[in-house]
């Protein structure tokens, strides 16, 4: 499997920004016709990989076409962002800041090694099993965590959207 290595925020916005003209078929001015937030936000869910960002792209000019709008602004991009059960930068933050202490040492715990199993967890921070049990599930309940299963261990892990969101806005 070919892993590459995300782009930069700045590479993502170019990229948008070329798919905004080339989407409207318009001068250069008429990039405004995104706000300087949406622009952020698509960058954000396609977490700096490009085949993701042009399907959001895609995606999001398409909801533009259905719904008959010429101009991207926030709100509108909101619609786009709930019609496909996505969240914003924003929303990732305001849950991380909502964290305990111990819940943000455990999150960072989690990004740090990648991925984390309940044991690995309960060893690492010294606490009974059952305790790193309920920790894990109310990350993931919030939503800044996900699982999947490796043999038979459920694995916890950040989602990359999550740790794209909230790059250099952790402890």
């Amino acid at each position: 499997e070919l892993l590459l290595k995300p782009l930069s925020k700045e590479i993502c916005k170019d990229i948008i920004i070329s798919r905004i003209k080339e989407a409207i078929k318009n001068k250069k001015d008429d990039v405004t016709l995104f706000e300087e937030n949406v622009i952020q936000e698509l960058i954000v869910l396609s977490r700096g990989n490009p085949q993701e960002l042009l399907s959001i792209c895609e995606q999001f000019f398409t909801f533009m076409i259905v719904k008959k709008k010429k101009f991207g602004d926030i709100n509108f991009f909101s619609q786009f962002r709930e019609s496909k059960k996505l969240r914003s930068s924003e929303d990732i933050t305001k849950i991380y800041k909502s964290l305990t202490e111990r819940q943000h040492e455990i999150f960072e715990l989690v990004l740090k090694n990648i991925e984390v199993t309940y044991n690995e967890l309960a060893n690492k921070i010294k606490v009974a099993r059952t305790t790193a049990v309920e920790h894990l599930n109310v990350l993931k309940d919030k939503g800044l965590l996900d699982t999947k299963i490796k043999g038979r261990e459920t694995v916890f892990y950040v989602p990359p959207e999550i740790a794209y969101a909230l790059d250099g806005n952790t402890k």
